[in-house]
């Protein structure tokens, strides 16, 4: 009952003209440098949050004190008498969140973002930007939503907020018990939380290579004590906030707290094996909670620090800290996004990377940036194959500025090469051409 982001709308944001991106099991956005493709994510870790708090706002105590209806109901009860007054729990739903959303959503693209003001993601040569969004649960509509960022002003206008009747009786069908009094209601559910998205950023080497100096940092200024106490750390955690963008800081509490609790490895269970991991950095590796520090140690090889392994391995390593431990909590992450799996990695071990991904998004969603021609081919090809369940890559245009949907076969996997990867290899093929022509000149002349 996971609701999954399945549609983004936008135009005039930030760098970006006109964009509308489908989400599949895996998504790719490729193009130049500055064309979009990290406000694109930072966006859809956004609005996958708030889509995953529906059903934060589902109370249906209003409507049942309403109509004087008290009293402990199990599950069978419960279900049935709720879907008596699925209209009335929705329109009072949908009245909430939207007075929820109107007062938080420029605190939520501000600490996205890190800007003083909404107005500051639009467009320079736009007066507003526009922004749709919906999400599924299974293959049905579960939430649409669109607002507008107006400039100077910054204030950001719901135009449209549909909660769909699938999504309220999703949470109808998850209830156990519920009991109601006068002032009161307490409800027990069966597999409903809080769904919030994982994104991995750029920035991941740097933050997992540094992790030493971060929380030396917080020992200093509150005491080692501090980092037993979730709500402690989190207060700790904001005092760094001006060292990073504050998305890059929700990735080092979650990496704090996945270290806390995992065993050697990033992924347990069936989803990716102890050998695939082995396989993919050629050894195996260990976090030191003493030292907070992490060793790698190559097969057949002596165990050094991270920072004495080369920078592909480190990339890897920080990669596969960062990903839920198992099975269940990737079914429970409505989208993962990795910013630019490939770095510092080898073609062959960029292809490794795209097979280990595909066994991810068996289990959940992948929002992937990247420059890699070699990552593209790969996940299209493996989608040709039957291992991705669906696809699909788009490229940000430099001059239109937009969101192109790039041409994939879905028979063979052949993906239509990029205009600018194009104009790269054109170009390289015309010097070539031009330094043969002056060789054979010199050739001559002998």
């Amino acid at each position: 009952m996971v609701p999954r982001l399945s549609h983004i709308y936008i135009k005039n944001f930030g760098p970006i003209t006109e964009a509308s991106i489908n989400f599949e099991s895996v998504t790719i956005l490729t193009g130049p440098y500055n064309t979009g493709k990290t406000y694109l994510a930072t966006l859809a870790h956004l609005l996958t949050k708030i889509t995953s708090y529906i059903f934060q706002f589902i109370d249906p105590y209003d409507v049942l004190h309403k109509h004087g209806i008290y009293g402990h109901f199990s599950q069978e009860e419960a279900r049935k008498m709720l879907r008596d007054y699925l209209d009335e729990i929705r329109e009072l739903t949908t009245t909430r969140l939207k007075q929820v959303l109107l007062s938080s959503l420029s605190r939520e693209f501000s600490e996205h973002f890190a800007i003083f003001s909404p107005s500051e993601l639009v467009s320079w040569d736009s007066n507003s930007a526009y922004i749709e969004a919906s999400s599924k649960i299974g293959d049905k509509v579960a939430f649409k939503i669109a607002f507008e960022i107006e400039k100077p002003s910054g204030r950001i206008n719901i135009k449209n907020l549909v909660i769909s009747d699938y999504a309220v009786e999703s949470f109808i069908n998850s209830i156990r018990v519920i009991d109601i009094r006068e002032g009161s209601i307490s409800i027990s559910y069966t597999g409903l939380r809080v769904w919030e998205p994982n994104y991995i950023p750029a920035e991941r080497l740097f933050l997992i290579s540094n992790i030493h100096s971060l929380l030396q940092l917080i020992i200093e200024t509150h005491g080692a004590r501090v980092l037993g106490y979730d709500i402690a750390r989190r207060y700790t955690l904001q005092r760094i906030k001006g060292m990073m963008r504050p998305i890059l800081l929700t990735y080092l509490t979650r990496l704090l707290d996945n270290l806390r609790k995992k065993k050697p490895y990033g992924i347990e269970k069936a989803v990716v094996s102890i050998e695939d991991i082995a396989e993919l950095i050629n050894g195996d590796v260990r976090f030191d909670k003493d030292t907070l520090v992490f060793f790698y140690r190559r097969k057949r090889g002596h165990e050094v620090p991270l920072a004495g392994a080369s920078s592909g391995i480190s990339q890897l390593i920080a990669l596969i800290f960062s990903l839920p431990s198992d099975e269940k909590s990737l079914r429970s992450t409505p989208l993962i996004i990795i910013e630019e799996p490939e770095i510092n990695l080898h073609a062959n071990h960029q292809l490794k990377v795209a097979e280990f991904l595909a066994k991810l998004c068996q289990h959940t969603n992948l929002l992937l940036t990247t420059h890699s021609e070699y990552i593209l081919e790969k996940l299209a090809h493996l989608w040709a194959d039957g291992k991705i369940p669906s696809f699909s890559a788009y490229f940000l245009d430099p001059e239109t500025h937009k969101a192109e949907k790039i041409k994939t076969k879905k028979e063979t996997g052949e993906i239509e090469l990029i205009r600018t990867i194009n104009e790269a290899v054109e170009a390289l093929a015309g010097e070539a051409l031009r330094l043969m022509g002056g060789s054979e000149g010199k050739t001559n002349q002998i």
